[in-house]
């Protein structure tokens, strides 16, 4: 048993009490602080997939554009070919 064989006064048994409650708060607050920074790591993790995903929705739009303008020049240039 945790208290078998210890002093089992009275002014003991306040002063184990207030110690495991001030141990019970101190975790509670570590706790508390750990998920606060979990919840901000979070939130800057989605901040940071949100920009990737606008920077890479940018740069398929330019490839695209690219593309189609390529493609374009190679159609004319097929057409004039196939002209002459």
């Amino acid at each position: 048993m945790f208290l078998h064989g210890r002093d089992l006064s009275v002014p003991v048994l306040i002063r184990t009490i207030r110690r495991l409650t001030k141990e019970k708060v101190q975790m509670a607050s570590e706790v508390s602080s750990m998920l606060r920074n979990q919840v901000a790591k979070r939130a800057s993790a989605k901040e940071e997939a949100s920009i990737l995903q606008v920077e890479l929705d940018s740069r398929i739009r330019r490839l695209k554009t690219e593309k189609n303008e390529l493609q374009s020049v190679l159609e004319k240039e097929l057409d004039r070919r196939s002209n002459d």
